[in-house]
């Protein structure tokens, strides 16, 4: 991730200060600069290749997500199949424990 990072970043040309300083005197109509249409092609590059990344992605993050709702429907029943028989042991062991004391 901070590979992507410093990867995309490091593509720009002009820093803030340099995109001030270039669009102060620039007049309606008047042609861009070479680096700052530079900079936006980068910044539209960059946005493409994210975009891909994430469409990459995207079909084994919705398969995890699947899994994950599998395992959980599974795990509901096992835990209610539980529930019920620590309910039923804690019954038993009321009626252990007056044996015990009744006798």
């Amino acid at each position: 991730m901070a590979e992507s990072t410093a990867s995309l970043v490091q593509r720009l040309v002009l820093s803030a200060t340099d995109l001030k300083i270039l669009t102060s005197g620039q007049k309606a109509g008047e042609p861009w600069p070479d680096a700052l249409i530079e900079d936006y092609l980068n910044i539209l590059r960059d946005l493409i290749a994210l975009a891909d990344i994430i469409d990459q992605n995207a079909g084994q993050f919705v398969e995890n997500v699947d899994k994950l709702l599998q395992s959980q429907e599974v795990l509901s029943g096992i835990i209610n199949r539980n529930s019920g028989k620590i309910k039923a042991g804690e019954g038993r062991a009321d009626g252990l424990e007056q044996l015990i004391y009744a006798w």
